[in-house]
């Protein structure tokens, strides 16, 4: 099967998959948020843990390390709450890693473009990324934030 950007048609999103930077956004920053970030191009992937203990703190972000897809994650660095713009290593984080400047360029597309970059997929769970309950109605499933947690400022 031939990629969208290579027919020319966008094709209807798969369940989980983010199809809106503003989803994404949404998404991500929800505060227990697990995600998967595809390169349509070289099938390259990375799948995140981003977290906030606190509202106003900032948010800390893992990579999928090992087989153990709920255990084997490792700190790459942090999100600043004011900007959310920018992946920062830090004292312990990888900013050399692939993973880190996989991370650090989707934030910024995101956050500056406000779409998603034509060769790059973004999938979550099926995980409310503020709560981590199970999603269960179609929309919450699209957005990937349930019904109630949808109605608190994130």
């Amino acid at each position: 099967m031939l990629a969208h950007y290579e027919t020319g048609k966008i094709p209807e999103p798969t369940p989980g998959e983010l199809s809106s930077a503003n989803d994404a956004l949404r998404f991500i920053f929800g505060g227990n948020a697990t995600f998967t970030i595809r390169s349509a191009k070289t099938g390259t992937r990375y799948t995140y843990k981003i977290r906030q203990k606190e509202i106003g703190k900032p948010f800390f972000a893992s990579v999928l390390s090992g087989q153990n897809n709920e255990t084997d994650f490792d700190y790459i660095g942090f999100i600043p709450a004011a900007t959310r713009d920018v992946l920062v290593a830090g004292n312990k984080g990888k900013p050399d890693a692939p993973s880190f400047k996989a991370l650090a360029w989707t934030v910024a597309q995101l956050a500056t473009k406000a779409r998603i970059p034509e060769h790059l997929e973004i999938f979550h769970e099926g995980r409310c990324c503020a709560c981590g309950r199970k999603l269960t109605t179609p929309e919450s499933i699209l957005s990937g934030i349930g019904p109630e947690c949808a109605k608190k400022p994130h």
